[in-house]
């Protein structure tokens, strides 16, 4: 642009900052105007006016950022002396400084001394002489701690909107935009004009300053929020209704009661502003104003949504040339009627339409879109409405076109980031001519076909019965080569910012990535059913005070968060006899993405468990009932599910085989432990698969199983009937609110670690001491973090719980797998003494010789472990032969690790000189040798 900057180096105004605003005055104004008038540019700059204005002569034109301003002209600053106007509204100002306090919504004082420190920062040459400490503490901060933050959603202790705004008076209507959670984002404000002159639109927004909370006039950053978007959550499998103006979309929703109405923030010029996710892939009829700003409007919102949803339903309601007209009570329509200039559904809501009326009108009042399709085909094919065709050359004339198949067209090839896995991205029309978009993987192409032709069957299309055009439907598909490319992966879950399901992609960027699988015909159980506030109050409400669902739930909401925390996969696993409620658990847990079918058997597992896996990524795999698959089976899936892989075999000429990877947290019930089912198939469970799987007691020790709070439920097998029917309702809604909230913008996520990596260290150092083994400080990290998973997600209200809710549930859940393990030292210990002692026990006296007892000398024993004594106390000591004690009670286990925890815990007698193994001669023993000695109150 042409801005001069005259700035003199050497010459150094003083400009005084006083006390109060009180004690400003007009040559303090002045001063700090000229020097602002010297580094304009900047100045202009830091106000966000640079970017999109220009200079014309001694003005520079500006767009106003306080109302819906999309051309140059009417906003103006004098460059030479600071004035500003905006003839568009009548705003107007005589300095720079009134120009700060307009554009952020300071009073002047305010705005004064931000301006001091916005020179100050730049190194504008210039000496602030501060009057008092008051504002010496402002003038010496950088302006970055100055600046004041927008705060949207609204915080729950910020003060209420005014109702009256200074010089502008009070507003003559105003609308409030939500979160997708019901928060208060902005107020979108009307104002009359001075002197009635038309109507000004002004958005009002909560800021933090340091002086506590303020509602400004401002810009609302991009991307901007849909109206109604707490009711586009809660209904979404609802039809939308897109208008112009809050107004508008008011009127629409009472002559759609049907659908959600909304508007883009802006009107007419807020489409490219607005994040229009939450109307992708839904049906979509659009109710444009009636002028050319309308027109494009709508046309501009069918460019966008069909350009990354193509599957998105899109109707147009076109111009009505009909009126209702009441005669005798009964209301009839006069035809001839012409619409008038930009009339909407506010107009019409006026002028007499009803619901009813509406429903009455017949198609010919909507028009319908689809997306534009690319007229592409292979050599020797062509694709028009009626189908694909194939050209057959005939030996008697020049051949015919023959038709294969109803519309498919081929979009996109799909590939992965390595260059593999391609496929085909398809449009299929299906007979009510409704695009379904798929992702057919090329490797279906082979063999025979059928799998790929009844996965286009699946999606509606018609395809010819004869061989010969079968095969030519084969090869049209696999001969396409459209010049476009689109991303796919084969498993759900992150794709660089996006986070990718079998339906749906979730991200900031407008990056398009497809889930593509062979496995078509098994529908994804991820999926949603009822809205978020329903899954609430039936179900998360319902959880509260239940330890072990409340962790389930957090365990089920972990899966987004481990690649972002570089964690290793791990298992929960609720134990405890049939009928205590672990499926409810599971249930619950499953509720968090889909319904029933997301909890999986432990028996189908270990056949597909990479495919099973790779449908769970970053998600959360449930598996219900452990004892109905094989000891050795249940070792290894458990193994290979925390391993994140399976075993890398090699192909027929040495090379490694491909292996897919997974990441994810899984929830498992089952009456026994994994250590326990190992152990049926004469197997010992290794530490590193104890500690992937964390065993927790599903009786919760409240006399209801595993519930701790019934919430007024007659027992608790009636509550748990009533989650079981809560669950078949209401779910994925949780999962799909955190997914939209994390990914709304790229610095959530790496807030939510954080704040996740702080509950975790404060949850471990509660929860355990420093002497713990190692392997009980990972799982305390597993717990604490889960627990601060769980209080991150209550913080952003995805979670109806109150504070410290998750870190109590998982801090009951994990002093319970504590209670049951029996210390906090290492596994291999524990196992070992648990062993020592179940020996002793079942052969305590079968095994072991009544010694020197009179009257018993002749007792013979058969594979006999060694003697029994009494003590002094009348307790019984076990005495046994070296060999047995090798071979029987350490089997399994490092013979010098058993002795070394028996010694640490005083159950084994040593001898004189603090050895481990003492001499005795009893009465049947040719000479003494050297016994172990075990205290019988290792029982106990």
């Amino acid at each position: 642009m042409g801005l001069k900057m005259v700035t003199n180096r050497n010459k150094k105004n003083v400009i005084e900052v006083p006390q109060s605003s009180k004690s400003l005055s007009q040559t303090d104004y002045k001063s700090l105007n000229d020097r602002a008038l010297q580094c304009l540019e900047m100045v202009l700059d830091k106000l966000g006016l640079l970017q999109h204005g220009k200079q014309v002569g001694e003005q520079f034109l500006a767009l106003n950022p306080l109302r819906n301003d999309d051309e140059l002209g009417s906003f103006t600053i004098h460059m030479p002396t600071g004035k500003w106007s905006d003839f568009a509204i009548g705003d107007a100002g005589g300095d720079i400084v009134s120009l700060v306090a307009y554009l952020n919504g300071y009073p002047q004082h305010q705005a004064y001394q931000y301006l001091v420190a916005v020179l100050e920062e730049h190194s504008v040459p210039t000496t602030v002489v501060v009057a008092n400490t008051e504002f010496s503490e402002c003038a010496a901060q950088p302006i970055k701690e100055l600046e004041d933050r927008l705060c949207m959603p609204v915080p729950a202790d910020a003060p209420s909107m005014p109702e009256s705004f200074g010089g502008i008076g009070k507003p003559t209507a105003g609308w409030v935009y939500r979160s997708r959670e019901g928060d208060v984002l902005l107020h979108q404000l009307r104002f009359s004009n001075p002197g009635g002159n038309g109507k000004t639109y002004r958005p009002c927004t909560c800021w933090h300053t340091k002086t506590g909370y303020q509602w400004r006039f401002g810009a609302v950053p991009q991307p901007r929020p849909l109206y109604n978007l707490d009711e586009l959550t809660k209904r979404p499998k609802a039809k939308v209704i897109v208008v112009e103006g809050e107004k508008s979309a008011e009127a629409a929703a009472k002559l759609f009661p049907d659908y959600v109405a909304t508007t883009c923030f802006g009107g007419a010029n807020g489409v490219l502003k607005t994040d229009l996710t939450d109307l992708y892939g839904r049906e979509i009829l659009i109710w444009p104003d009636n002028d050319e700003a309308g027109r494009k409007y709508a046309e501009e919102l069918i460019k966008r949504l069909h350009l990354v949803a193509p599957t998105t339903v899109i109707s147009v309601m076109k111009i009505l040339d009909i009126r209702p007209v009441l005669h005798d009570g009964k209301t009839s329509f006069e035809l001839g009627f012409e619409t008038p200039e930009k009339w909407d559904a506010a107009d019409a809501l006026a002028m007499g339409w009803t619901a009813d009326l509406i429903a009455s009108l017949g198609k010919e009042y909507y028009e319908t879109f689809f997306p534009p399709r690319k007229e592409y085909a292979p050599e020797g094919f062509r694709v028009d409405d009626k189908g694909v065709w194939v050209w057959k050359q005939r030996k008697d004339d020049n051949g015919i076109w023959q038709r294969v198949c109803s519309r498919i067209d081929v979009a996109a090839l799909t590939r992965s980031k390595e260059s593999s896995d391609w496929g085909l991205l398809l449009h299929i029309v299906d007979l009510d001519e409704k695009v379904h978009e798929v992702v057919l993987p090329k490797d279906m192409l082979s063999g025979s076909g059928d799998l790929y032709r009844q996965m286009l069957l699946n999606y509606g299309a018609v395809i010819a019965s004869q061989p010969q055009t079968k095969e030519a439907l084969t090869e049209y598909l696999m001969s396409s080569n459209p010049p476009d490319r689109v991303l796919c992966v084969t498993a759900t879950g992150w794709s660089g910012e996006n986070f990718v399901l079998p339906h749906k992609s979730y991200g900031p960027t407008n990056e398009r990535v497809f889930f593509q699988s062979t496995n078509f015909s098994k529908v994804s159980p991820v999926a949603t059913s009822g809205d978020k506030a329903e899954w609430d109050s039936h179900i998360g409400i319902k959880c509260l005070g239940n330890s072990r669902l409340m962790l389930a739930i957090c365990i089920s909401l972990a899966g987004p968060f481990l690649k972002h925390l570089e964690e290793e996969n791990g298992g929960f696993h609720f134990r405890g006899e049939s009928s205590t409620g672990k499926t409810k658990a599971l249930t619950v847990a499953g509720s968090v993405w889909g319904g029933n079918g997301m909890i999986k058997s432990w028996r189908g597992t270990s056949n597909g468990l990479e495919g099973l896996a790779l449908q769970f990524n970053d998600l959360i795999l449930i598996l219900d009932e452990m004892g109905q698959v094989r000891p050795a089976d249940a070792g290894d899936i458990a193994y290979t599910l925390g391993n994140g892989q399976k075993k890398v075999w090699a192909d027929r000429y040495g090379k490694a085989r491909d292996t897919k990877e997974w990441r994810f947290f899984y929830l498992s019930s089952g009456e026994i432990s994994l250590a326990q089912h190992m152990a049926q198939d004469k197997q010992q469970i290794r530490a590193g698969q104890e500690v992937r799987l964390l065993d927790i007691p599903a009786n919760a020790g409240r006399g209801l199983g595993i519930f701790e709070n019934i919430h007024g439920a007659e027992n608790a097998a009636n509550f748990a009937d009533q989650l079981q029917e809560a669950c078949g309702q209401y779910y994925g809604t949780l999962g799909d609110s955190l997914l939209k909230f994390i990914t709304a913008n790229n610095s959530r996520i790496q807030e939510a670690i954080e704040q996740i990596r702080a509950t975790q260290k404060e949850f471990t150092s509660e929860a355990i001491s420093v002497t713990s083994h190692g392997q009980v400080h990972r799982a305390a990290a597993k717990f604490g973090l889960v627990a601060g998973i769980g209080e991150y997600c209550i913080r952003n209200g995805l979670l109806p719980w109150g504070e410290r809710g998750a870190f109590q549930a998982a801090r009951t859940c994990f002093d319970a797998w504590m209670l049951e393990r029996g210390g906090d030292v290492a596994s291999e210990q524990l196992r070992a003494l648990n062993q020592v002692k179940e020996i002793i026990q079942r052969y305590g006296e079968s095994k072991f010789q009544l010694a020197n007892c009179p009257g018993l000398s002749g007792e013979r024993i058969s594979d006999r472990y060694g003697f029994r004594t009494q003590d002094n106390n009348d307790g019984t000591e076990y005495w046994i032969f070296p060999e047995v004690y090798n071979s029987v009670l350490c089997n399994g286990f490092d013979q010098r690790e058993v002795t070394k925890a028996l010694i640490e815990r005083n159950f084994l007698i040593l001898d004189s000189g603090g050895k481990s193994s003492v001499s005795k001669k009893f009465s049947d023993m040719n000479k003494p040798m050297r016994l172990y000695g075990i205290k019988g109150d290792i029982i106990n």
